[in-house]
């Protein structure tokens, strides 16, 4: 089964884990970069420790006891592997490591928005997690393929109708708070309203905010971190 977890950081750090196997560190050790013992959690199964390179919020695709879809493979990037990733409580939460703590709902009422979490069969698990990588036009290629030309057309008016915008913005600024001479004003100023308030009326049109929702939802199937994880055994075992 597929399950997708957001989650957002102020700090270059994100942490893959269940709080009920974390051990009783206070948070403020993770806040003072509390390196070695992110490494002794990674290698003991307890988290996993994810450099997010800069980025601020990462989407995570999870695989759970199920194959990578094939239209990813050759996205995969940098596997690590937690050879037992230890998930006691079944809660598996991905957050940012200055949030991270043994009570995730203290932490969720404290720092909403800023992590997610899913649930799974309590046990251990293989976890092998993967960055990605992805030409950059794939995504504008696979919603061309997907949607009509004449929504195409529409979707792309607004990589015209921007600029435009910011030009007649510009061209108000001069007629209305400068000095400069312009010709026939009392005609330029409403055609530059006109052509700045374009954009706006365009994204208010419903089929433009079907196609940017139809975008979003193609934009989530492509994942900053897949993670795939196979059952191995209760913790009881």
């Amino acid at each position: 089964m597929r399950y997708e977890i957001e989650a957002q950081t102020d700090t270059a750090s994100l942490l893959l884990f269940d709080p009920a196997a974390l051990p009783g560190f206070p948070e403020r050790a993770f806040q003072s970069g509390f390196s070695e013992s992110l490494e002794q959690l990674t290698g003991q199964g307890l988290a996993c420790g994810i450099d997010t390179h800069g980025e601020s919020s990462l989407l995570l695709h999870v695989y759970v006891d199920e194959t990578t879809p094939a239209d990813l493979w050759d996205h995969l990037r940098e596997p690590r592997m937690v050879a037992e990733f230890q998930v006691p409580s079944g809660l598996l939460v991905l957050a940012g490591l200055e949030h991270a703590s043994r009570d995730e709902e203290s932490f969720a009422r404290r720092h909403p928005g800023e992590g997610n979490s899913i649930s799974i069969r309590p046990g251990i698990y293989r976890l092998i997690l993967y960055r990605t990588g992805y030409p950059a036009n794939l995504l504008d290629s696979r919603f061309r393929s997907a949607i009509s030309p004449s929504e195409w057309l529409l979707w792309h008016t607004m990589t015209l109708l921007i600029p435009l915008a910011i030009a007649a913005w510009i061209g108000l600024v001069v007629i209305f708070f400068t000095n400069v001479r312009v010709p026939f004003p009392g005609y330029l100023a409403p055609v530059l309203v006109l052509i700045f308030a374009l954009p706006f009326a365009v994204r208010r049109m419903d089929a433009y905010g079907s196609l940017k929702a139809r975008y979003a939802s193609l934009a989530r199937e492509y994942p900053s971190l897949v993670a795939r994880l196979e059952f191995l055994r209760s913790n009881s075992q």
